[in-house]
């Protein structure tokens, strides 16, 4: 044996033949069945004589590898495997990043059956991104990660799964290993904790994109003092009441349906939420393919992000009663059940028409209260002009312009103060030219008149 390949034996690394090495140099062959055991003995022993160095070959799976860094037989090896939702693959990854860089030059790293490691790339927020492990096998040596030798197989891939692997009758110390990685998770080394997150529904699985709050405020919302009374209420139930229901063994989760017609501000409501509690929750804002998709596996993975916001627009499409008896309707109940049983999920959902839902999504349990978000009266009407026109109030009579929009949505009045600036500029607006855009239902979608190529 040649002293580079005694060193590295001798190290315990042991140097693994790409297909390309074994192409252009000379090397033990590898014999497998097939042969005599005098000619496979005669074989080596002409490779011994013709100077090939001795090499191993490449593992057969990350438990070879580990076995031979150990000097054991693989067969002795304690495992533990765990499968991995979705995006819970990738935050694995990335704790076991850190862990790697923790310890440095010491963490052995190859690939799956001696391929090159695989990493895929997460977001922790929209201008930030890193690289974490998706497929890998790391060995920590004792007295790095603990006293014992451990070592893993991470593989992020479609049906994701980690598998940590002990010296023998070391179970115990893998499935410790593994709730750190979880505790971890539930703790600061979650880059997700904390933040604004779009919800999206990738090949079957859930994915987290980092959003940034919009910075909206309640002073941005008109909404009456009683819906704001009541959404207070909702959020106390994992803020300043927490410990109190704690104490009495009651839930910390709590569900909240807004209904109302479209544009009375259920949606801006939710990001004011957001941007109110980022950083104090984690925020999650759910596309409507999850919704449809995969309901049942968001909260299985909203779990580790706790306390937590998730918010639902518009469950019309799957929640109507014309939707009892599909698979949909059955997983999104299921879905709402399972955030029950856990704790610190407060759930905001909303809806068009309220009377459209199956009785079996607005019972208690569910959705705790229901709260109409109505259409603006005269003085919402009028506070609402007053946001949208900030500093042309002077001139203009504001009550005269709201009572002219009797029966608008917030969302409409807005429109009424955009088409304004728009046709006037913002150093033109008046009460008569506002008006006119509302006795003539200008603000109003309509299709355009004209001929177009």
């Amino acid at each position: 044996m040649g002293e580079q390949a005694k060193g590295d034996a001798a190290a315990g690394t042991g140097h693994i033949a790409t297909p390309d090495e074994q192409v252009h140099k000379l090397l033990w062959p590898k014999i497998e069945g097939g042969l005599y055991s005098e000619t496979q003995e005669a074989i080596r022993v002409l490779a011994e004589i013709l100077g090939a160095p001795r090499v191993e070959p490449v593992p057969t799976g990350t438990g070879d590898w580990i076995s031979r860094l150990l000097g054991l037989d693989e067969a002795t090896l304690s495992t533990v495997k765990r499968e991995l939702p979705g995006t819970m693959a990738l935050l694995y990854g990335h704790v076991l990043a850190g862990w790697i860089a923790e310890h440095g030059d010491a963490v052995k790293v190859i690939g799956p059956f001696g391929k090159p490691p695989e990493y895929r790339p997460l977001s922790l927020a929209e201008d930030h991104t890193v690289s974490v492990p998706a497929h890998i096998c790391v060995f920590f040596p004792a007295g790095t990660l603990r006293d014992e030798p451990v070592g893993f197989y991470h593989d992020a891939r479609p049906m994701a799964d980690i598998t940590v692997y002990t010296q023998a009758g070391q179970r115990e110390l893998a499935e410790s290993v593994l709730d750190d990685m979880d505790a971890a998770l539930r703790g600061e080394r979650n880059p997700f904790r904390g933040q604004v997150l779009r919800v999206l529904s990738k090949g079957g699985h859930i994915a987290f994109e980092p959003t940034k709050p919009t910075g909206e405020s309640r002073e941005d919302l008109i909404l009456s003092q009683e819906i704001w009374d009541e959404v207070d209420l909702f959020l106390a139930t994992t803020t300043t009441r927490r410990e109190d229901l704690v104490a009495l063994g009651l839930s910390t989760s709590r569900g909240l349906l807004l209904a109302g017609k479209p544009g009375v501000g259920k949606t801006k409501l939710g990001r004011v939420l957001a941007s109110e509690l980022v950083g104090q929750l984690t925020v999650m804002l759910v596309e409507p393919d999850v919704l449809a998709g995969v309901p049942e596996r968001l909260y299985d993975e909203v779990e580790r992000l706790g306390p937590t916001l998730v918010i639902l627009e518009d469950i019309d499409t799957v929640a109507a009663a014309e939707r009892r008896g599909s698979s949909g309707f059955a997983e999104f109940l299921s879905a709402l059940d399972g955030a029950r049983v856990r704790n610190d999920i407060l759930t905001l959902a909303t809806t068009n028409d309220p009377g459209s839902l199956d009785p079996a999504v607005k019972r208690p349990g569910r959705f705790d209260v229901i709260v109409e978000v109505p259409v603006p009266g005269p003085q919402a009407r009028e506070a609402i002009l007053g946001l949208y026109l900030p500093g042309h109030g002077q001139g203009v009579d504001l009550r005269a312009v709201a009572d002219s929009l009797d029966g608008a949505t917030g969302a409409e009045i807005r429109e009424v103060a955009r088409r304004a600036v728009l046709e006037h500029g913002g150093d033109n607006v008046s009460t008569e030219k506002l008006l006119d855009i509302t006795r003539t239902g200008r603000w109003k979608p309509a299709p355009a008149v004209g001929h177009y190529l």
